[in-house]
């Protein structure tokens, strides 16, 4: 009897073991290992519509919301229009803003010179980017060029957060880094200053073209007035408020506060009660019904 519960207690901790080397394995390497599984499926735009932000993957999974990267990545996705910010060591004294389009093709498409136009698909095999550019050769002559980068399909693991990864080599904004993106339909009020400045002092208006208010995520006024605070506290209460049926962009959320902006005549930001509004979800253009 004795030796049946020696043998009893012995498999149980061999199982207890096995149990908890597999629980303990990290999450990048079970990326890898399913990257292959997930690759050719034919997954479609609809995904990544809207705004993403990259953010670390592992430390996420830590409970640890922490972002390791060099730099810091918004994507911003509407139909086939793509436009990536990249904030070069998380600077908004270095902010890059990259415009393109994207879809999907059944073959892999390579680097042209001419103005060949491409017909991209909603689904397909390879995820491909199209960046048109052109520039002055020796003679002064006008010269467009497709910059093609078509990779195999982007694909998207099964996550409460909606993860995908795009596969796009980032490494001319700095240091490589394979970078993921979570949808949160938010963009902090830094950026989304020098995402306006950058609209009014260009020839891209970027916020019009991507129909970037209706991608974030909003809450409107329900009662009369609404009082912006510094902190969220009732002390810090400030002389600016919006009225009932004014729209403002949520930043961050709390049980009792909420932190937003609202894009007027002027940008006024700071804490409002969540008792005073109600949440708007955004609009994500389809590319197809």
């Amino acid at each position: 009897m004795n030796k049946f519960i020696v043998l009893l207690i012995s498999i149980t901790v061999l199982l207890s073991c096995k149990t908890e080397k597999k629980e303990s394995q990290p999450i990048k390497n079970l990326i890898e290992l399913n990257k292959k599984d997930f690759s050719r499926e034919k997954f479609d735009l609809n995904y990544i519509q809207g705004i993403s932000n990259s953010f670390s993957y592992y430390l996420e999974h830590e409970q640890n919301d922490k972002d390791e990267h060099i730099n810091e990545y918004y994507k911003i996705v509407n139909g086939k229009k793509c436009l990536d910010i990249i904030l070069k060591n998380h600077n908004t004294d270095s902010i890059l803003f990259r415009k393109y389009e994207i879809g999907f093709s059944e073959k892999k498409m390579t680097y042209s010179n001419n103005t060949e136009s491409y017909s991209l698909k909603n689904k397909g095999l390879f995820f491909t980017r199209i960046l048109k550019k052109s520039y002055l050769n020796n003679s002064n002559k006008i010269i467009s060029q497709n910059e093609i980068e078509s990779n195999e399909n982007f694909y998207k693991d099964y996550d409460v957060h909606e993860i995908f990864y795009d596969f796009f080599n980032y490494k001319a904004f700095g240091k490589a880094e394979e970078v993921q993106f979570r949808k949160n339909n938010t963009l902090p009020l830094r950026v989304y200053k020098e995402l306006k400045k950058a609209s009014l002092n260009s020839n891209n208006n970027y916020i019009s073209e991507f129909e970037i208010k209706s991608l974030l995520s909003q809450v409107v006024v329900t009662t009369d007035k609404t009082f912006f605070h510094n902190e969220k506290t009732n002390e810090s209460k400030r002389k600016a408020f919006l009225i009932k049926g004014d729209i403002a962009y949520l930043e961050q959320t709390d049980s009792e506060w909420l932190k937003v902006y609202y894009d007027g005549k002027t940008i006024s930001a700071g804490y409002i009660k969540t008792s005073d509004v109600k949440r708007v979800n955004p609009v994500a253009n389809n590319v197809y019904n």
